[in-house]
């Protein structure tokens, strides 16, 4: 587990450039560690978005804000933007900040 950064300064883990089912176990591995700390995902990569990706980072972003945990999707490409269009999600689903 990841413990060096327990500061305001949250952990931050590079999403991967598709985020689908075949990506997601990964993901989850790298989030299950930053559990019971402040994250913070870099979507800048991302060239798809699928729904089992966004299933994935909206469970996350309800778990660390019912925790009282900061949460924030940092850079999302214009890929990831239209992925959020595709699936029906508003932008505020996910790009809002849970602390702010």
């Amino acid at each position: 587990m990841n413990t060096a950064n327990s500061t305001s300064q949250p952990d931050c883990i590079a999403l991967p450039q598709q985020l689908d089912f075949a990506h997601c176990s990964e993901l989850r591995q790298a989030i299950e560690a930053s559990r019971g700390q402040p994250l913070a995902l870099d979507a800048l990569h991302v060239e798809f978005l699928g729904g089992a990706g966004a299933e994935l980072l909206l469970a996350t972003k309800a778990e660390w804000t019912a925790r009282g945990l900061g949460f924030e999707l940092r850079q999302p490409s214009d890929d990831f933007l239209k992925g959020m269009e595709r699936l029906g999600l508003p932008q505020s689903t996910l790009l809002e900040r849970a602390d702010a």
